[in-house]
């Protein structure tokens, strides 16, 4: 939200449809004729809202306008546990917590055998805490937060090795009591090279192919004069000798050894 004090003191306030609840509560003040401007930011959930504005010492008025901005929060908030989120392998998942809804958001995911899991997190609006624990909620394996603001938000990767079975994550807001965050688990095996060496004649072909791992497969070859290799693995030999030719995928790199006869 956005407004100009055009003279005195001026406070204002935010509460909800009944008035129960202040949301914000400020205040800024000029003794020049050059208006102040000032921006506050809140995330609040759907309903109606009472922005409340008083001006005493002197007289004055104000302008003020508002700007909204969906999220499309695709997750829900809860305290408990026992009815979280269930997270889908390498989905984004947005949340928010607003000055009405609950601190806390609960999330759960499945491994279905031993992997890599990368879990990512991102704040756009205060003080992130995040905290990754076993299926009994028993073991935590790390705890975190990060912050970050909707001009520069913030990203962090936390990585394991995780064994088949369910894990949980807990999100919770930090100081400022609002926040739009991001949260993914990515999980896959380690990738694996069909073959480690080979021998070929020229101008005949050899498929390489890449399994496990999650993402898109980099090609390259060591020596281009003696063995080529398009994007989709298949290599070609071009002149006697030997080279390698290099695959790598979410940051693995391996290798195969190419004869050429």
């Amino acid at each position: 939200m956005f407004f100009a004090n055009y003279g005195g003191n001026c406070e204002y306030y935010l509460y909800d449809n009944d008035y129960q609840t202040e949301l914000v509560r400020n205040s800024t003040y000029i003794d020049e004729s050059i208006p102040k401007t000032e921006n506050f930011e809140v995330i609040l959930s759907k309903g109606t809202y009472h922005l409340v504005f008083k001006i005493y010492e002197r007289g004055g008025y104000i302008k003020a306008k508002s700007k909204f901005i969906n999220y499309h929060c695709n997750t829900k908030n809860n305290s408990a546990y026992d009815n979280p989120n269930v997270l889908a392998n390498n989905k984004i998942y947005t949340g928010a917590f607003t000055e009405t809804n609950n601190d806390y958001a609960w999330y759960k995911f499945t491994i279905p055998s031993r992997r890599i899991v990368k879990i990512s997190f991102w704040s756009y609006f205060s003080w992130l805490e995040y905290d990754i624990y076993n299926k009994d909620i028993q073991k935590s394996y790390i705890s975190g937060a990060l912050s970050g603001t909707v001009s520069s938000p913030s990203g962090k990767t936390e990585t394991f090795i995780l064994n088949k079975g369910t894990y949980y994550i807990k999100t919770k807001v930090g100081w400022n009591d609002i926040d739009k965050y991001k949260v993914r688990v990515t999980s896959f095996t380690t990738p694996k090279l069909n073959c480690k060496s080979a021998t070929i004649k020229r101008n005949r072909t050899k498929q390489l192919k890449v399994s496990g791992g999650l993402g898109a497969i980099k090609w390259s070859s060591s020596n281009k004069r003696i063995a080529v290799v398009n994007s989709k693995g298949k290599v070609t030999g071009k002149k006697k000798g030997t080279c390698y030719i290099y695959s790598r995928r979410c940051g693995y790199k391996m290798s195969c050894k190419i004869r050429v006869k």
